[in-house]
């Protein structure tokens, strides 16, 4: 069960790694105030087609980072797994939103669109997100016998913040709002 748990994680943070976000620009409520639209004024539908474009945008991203190179060195692993993380919460909580985009009220064909971009392209694909980590930590084993891949509960505990922190966000940007409910739980490590 630890295995899959951490597989799960770690899939979640492929999902995201591979969305590289600093490639796109994620407009904010802050921003969308100043130039005097409020999202959260938004039709319904306005907002799903931004939610669908968004996520096609990210999963473009993530998998772009997912066809870089492994790292070769456990300093470089760290620094290649936080950007993994940053990359991979976006696209998750995004996907993870399916309940606050139905409540938008949007009409049908767009929410049979969301629910294709949610399922299109390899971001989407867990078992590949799994076999990229799995590939980078046998490339840095390779390079350096001492390397010891991160807790698995530690970092599904990381993912989770990061994913919540982030599907607030990306919602917040459309003009949803996350309620406490639908945030992304999985708990923390024991020695926290």
């Amino acid at each position: 069960m630890k295995n899959a748990a951490f597989f799960v994680a770690a899939g979640l943070l492929f999902v995201g790694s591979a969305l590289v976000a600093r490639d796109v620009r994620v407009p904010t409520r802050a921003s969308a105030q100043t130039q005097g639209d409020d999202p959260s004024g938004w039709p319904p539908d306005r907002k799903v087609e931004t939610a669908i474009a968004r996520l096609r945008d990210l999963k473009s991203a993530a998998d772009r980072f997912a066809h870089q190179d492994c790292p070769a060195t456990k300093a470089a692993f760290d620094s290649w797994l936080e950007e993994a993380v940053r990359v991979a919460a976006p696209v998750i909580g995004l996907q993870d939103a399916t309940r606050q985009i139905r409540k938008t009220g949007a009409g049908a064909e767009l929410l049979r669109a969301w629910d294709q971009a949610r399922g299109e392209g390899p971001a989407s694909s867990l078992r590949e997100l799994q076999d990229l980590l799995a590939r980078c930590e046998a490339q840095v084993r390779r390079n350096d016998r001492s390397f010891r891949p991160p807790d698995p509960d530690d970092l599904i505990y990381r993912a989770a913040q990061r994913i919540n922190e982030r599907k607030k966000a990306e919602l917040a940007a459309i003009g949803i709002t996350l309620e406490e409910r639908d945030y992304f739980r999985v708990e923390g490590p024991s020695n926290r």
